[in-house]
């Protein structure tokens, strides 16, 4: 009678196992459904703005905002008119030949403005990328590969700063003012990690870890995906010095947070820096 009642019990507990893992996996499937939409990808109706579908796939909001400006130049310039989904349509609707006549007539009017080979290159290339997406939805069947770039020639000097030159820079910043401490752990940064001026502004309070003298940042072309630096003494103690100053704690704010009246603590632009 011993065996039997031990037996009972183990089947009921592999049961009761057995109906917790089927809700855990239907939990789980219907996290995977719902997402951020109640309606599953296949069934949503297709979106035919191309322009906003392909500025929603650009992760950049750098990259998002110059797309933006430069196909509205184009579509102001050629059909005075702001682009929408009308008047891209219209585009996209041409035959190759008329579209890369328009498109030459576009490059042309760029360069009698005198605007800068790479401000042309620029503008062609949002041009060419609206047309290669709207391709991939099958929007148009031709592409703009046939108008070529202008020729970029540069003549500046790129070798940088001279380690005299940083070193007089750092003993002219006034570390006893609370932007003097600011800049002087900024300057740091650029120097000793030879950082992008848009790697430094991205980082939050919280990227900073004094105890490891580290701190994370977004490098250029990795998406959302954080890079650990390592930091010297000196850099971790000047961003420290700098952090006494700020009042909130909060480590999703700006590691480097802007002093004046207007934008006082908000994120400082890397022009800012420049």
């Amino acid at each position: 009678a011993t065996n039997k009642t031990q037996l009972r019990l183990a089947n009921v507990s592999n049961l009761e196992s057995e109906n917790q893992k089927g809700t855990y996996e239907d939990t789980n499937e219907s996290q995977i459904i719902t997402g951020n939409s109640s309606t599953p990808y296949a069934q949503m109706t297709f979106n035919a703005d191309i322009l906003k579908t392909l500025l929603a796939d650009k992760r950049s909001l750098n990259t998002r905002r110059a797309y933006e400006n430069d196909l509205r130049y184009f579509f102001l310039a050629a059909y005075a008119k702001k682009p929408n989904e009308t008047v891209i349509a219209q585009f996209l609707q041409l035959n190759r030949f008329e579209a890369i006549a328009i498109a030459l007539r576009y490059k042309s009017d760029l360069i009698k403005q005198g605007l800068k080979e790479s401000t042309i290159n620029r503008r062609l290339s949002a041009l060419k990328s609206l047309v290669n997406f709207a391709a991939k939805l099958g929007k148009c069947a031709w592409n703009l590969d046939d108008i070529q770039t202008e020729t970029v020639q540069t003549y500046r000097d790129t070798t940088g700063i001279k380690p005299d030159g940083i070193r007089m820079m750092l003993l002219n910043i006034d570390r006893n003012t609370v932007k003097g401490k600011r800049d002087f752990a900024i300057l740091r940064l650029l120097w000793d990690n030879a950082l992008r001026r848009n790697e430094v502004v991205s980082a939050n309070i919280g990227d900073f870890d004094y105890e490891a003298r580290s701190l994370q940042i977004l490098g250029k072309g990795h998406g959302s995906q954080k890079s650990l630096i390592s930091l010297s003494m000196g850099t971790t103690n000047a961003i420290q010095d700098w952090l006494s100053q700020v009042k909130t704690k909060n480590s999703a704010r700006p590691l480097f947070q802007s002093l004046d009246q207007v934008n006082h603590g908000h994120r400082l632009t890397g022009t800012a820096i420049y």
